[in-house]
């Protein structure tokens, strides 16, 4: 979620494509993103098969540890609030479990991660990766919630202390983009947005809910050595993203100097680190060469963004 309006927010908002649904009168403008319908990028998909909800809250380039103690109470309960009023919406009689650190996150099994992130400079650089300040990110791909604590422990840029940016980013978290409905939560400015889910956020969540199949996750693959890579797959981009050399280098360079990958373009990689995500990228290695791309060549190792919202 951003504070102010920015030059970047039509890639930024609809990065996964914006995909309307429901009705579309002055009143209901929420979207679905469409990460709805998997169980690993949905929450509701565990809550829709009875499981509770397990929390867990974790910390990272802390300074004050006295702090980070204080800040994972509160912020426990914050989040379990936020939870607890988007289930309320579809009328899920959920248990939430809290969990300690170290936290693991599959959104599949109902096990949700949360990161207070200290250091906004690599949160904007490594999460975020805008130039504009971002509150907080969801990334789909991991199934993780950053929250950048710089900028929500500031009254003037989030006067609820996190809160608005938390009920938002849990939005995401459980199948919604962003709304064009005034004052909804799921709106993109949080100046513009409610302290609480509006009738718009409500249907929003109601149309993710009725659709969601009730269904058992897959079963994880086994276990493989981290330092061998996955075998060859084909991805279809489902949205405008791109093949980077390395992720600093890549933050700094201009647009031009990336591999654009639009919508619906085929890339052949193997996956390698098993698969696992880099913060918002997964590091690959090109099987096929990506056209008219100085740094896409094949055999070329990089970073494929992975698509999130904020």
């Amino acid at each position: 979620m951003r504070m102010t309006k920015m030059r970047f927010v039509v890639l930024w908002s609809c990065l996964f494509g914006c995909v309307p649904a429901g009705q579309k009168d002055a009143q209901v403008n929420y979207a679905v993103g469409d990460w709805w319908s998997h169980s690993e990028s949905n929450l509701l998909s565990a809550v829709k098969r009875g499981q509770q909800v397990a929390l867990c809250v974790e910390a990272r380039e802390a300074k004050d540890q006295t702090r980070v103690v204080n800040d994972i109470v509160r912020y426990t309960q914050v989040v379990s609030s936020a939870l607890q009023e988007w289930l309320a919406a579809v009328q899920a009689q959920t248990a939430i479990e809290k969990s300690s650190a170290p936290c693991s996150s599959d959104l599949s099994s109902g096990r949700l991660r949360v990161v207070l992130h200290y250091n906004e400079s690599t949160f904007q650089s490594q999460i975020s990766q805008s130039s504009a300040p971002t509150l907080g990110v969801f990334l789909v791909g991991e199934g993780t919630l950053f929250l950048n604590m710089t900028g929500i422990s500031n009254p003037s840029r989030d006067p609820t202390g996190g809160r608005k940016t938390t009920l938002h980013e849990l939005g995401h978290a459980m199948g919604l983009h962003h709304s064009a409905s005034p004052g909804a939560v799921m709106q993109p400015m949080l100046s513009r947005a409610s302290e609480h889910l509006t009738a718009d956020d409500i249907a929003g969540i109601n149309f993710v809910w009725t659709r969601l199949a009730v269904q058992q996750p897959a079963s994880p693959s086994s276990g493989r050595s981290s330092t061998q890579p996955v075998a060859a797959v084909r991805l279809t981009m489902r949205s405008d993203s791109w093949f980077k050399s390395s992720t600093e280098q890549s933050f700094k360079l201009a647009e031009s100097e990336k591999c654009a990958l639009k919508q619906g373009q085929q890339l052949v990689v193997r996956l390698l680190e098993d698969g696992r995500l880099q913060s918002a990228h997964f590091h690959v290695r090109l099987i096929e060469a990506l056209p008219s791309c100085s740094w896409g060549q094949k055999g070329s190792e990089g970073f494929l963004y992975q698509p999130h919202v904020d």
